[in-house]
């Protein structure tokens, strides 16, 4: 991840002491209220924003969203969104690293992806839309509630080699969640011949 992007996240969220988050992995976590009219930010990553209380209008470069306890947005990269909460929201985002997303998928689909870079392109293709709000459900949502409050916490303080699995086990947990709500636009990969 750029430290561009590391710095950014550092400088925005702070821990309930005020001290300054160090550190960058591949996935961060952060929970959030928010009460008044949020600034645009964009990032370069993937972003999961989960709303756990309340309710919100989401706002871009896209037609206002309304989103609530029970919903996911998941934004691209470099996508700036911002937010009107209706009275108070929280929400917990978690950051993950592009790149760490697209060799995922390399290996989720190697009998038909050559390379690395035909996954990234095969990205692009599956997921056109750079904002979908996933219709989790608060069942759901209050199911996945303690892995991203353990997300946050493991993720908060920089990330021991101890934790590494365990983050990622809870990334993946949570992604199976999503999986499926995720919209896709068929592609037509031809079969591969050779490596």
């Amino acid at each position: 991840m750029s430290d561009h992007l590391t710095t950014r996240l550092q400088e925005s969220h702070r821990d309930s002491s005020s001290q300054q988050r160090t550190g960058f992995s591949t996935v961060q976590a952060f929970t959030q209220d928010a009460r008044r009219l949020s600034t645009p930010t964009a990032y370069d990553c993937v972003r999961f924003l989960a709303v756990r209380d309340g309710s919100m209008i989401l706002m871009g470069d896209f037609p206002h969203r309304p989103v609530a306890v029970g919903d996911v947005v998941m934004i691209a990269p470099n996508i700036a969104i911002h937010c009107e909460p209706e009275g108070e929201v929280t929400m917990t985002t978690l950051y993950v690293d592009t790149d760490y997303l697209i060799e995922h998928l390399y290996w989720q689909h190697l009998e038909l992806i050559p390379d690395r870079e035909a996954a990234r392109d095969l990205a692009a293709k599956l997921y056109p839309d750079p904002v979908q709000v996933l219709r989790l459900g608060e069942r759901q949502a209050e199911r996945l509630g303690p892995m991203l409050d353990e997300l946050v916490t493991r993720t908060g303080d920089g990330q021991s080699p101890q934790v590494y699995f365990r983050i990622h086990a809870l990334l993946f947990a949570v992604l199976a969640a999503l999986a499926p709500l995720i919209r896709y636009a068929p592609v037509a990969v031809p079969p591969l011949t050779s490596r």
